[in-house]
């Protein structure tokens, strides 16, 4: 499947806890495999589909995009890294006024 995210991620869990292997792409290179194999121009996930299996089917490295939790909360952890550098901490500058 299409690394999505946290779109995907109840999804993900939910394989897992069923016990299934479960491998994810970058949506980068199911587009740029898109590229190579066709010259079609349109995204549709009833192609993609077909592409990330034939991509699963004949990738001899697939185990390296196989789907590991930790990998997961370590996106998770960088968002909200990211979220919070964000933040601007109140001092002396920019006080809040009640």
């Amino acid at each position: 499947m299409e690394d999505m995210g946290y779109c995907a991620l109840n999804l993900l869990k939910f394989l897992h806890e069923k016990s299934y292997q479960v491998y994810t792409y970058n949506p980068l290179l199911i587009k740029e495999l898109t590229k190579a194999l066709t010259l079609r121009m349109t995204k549709t996930d009833k192609k993609d589909d077909r592409l990330i299996a034939l991509k699963l089917l004949t990738d001899s490295n697939r185990d390296l995009f196989k789907h590991n939790d930790k990998q997961e909360e370590l996106k998770i952890l960088l968002v909200i890294s990211a979220h919070l550098s964000d933040v601007k901490p109140i001092g002396k500058s920019n006080t809040l006024n009640v």
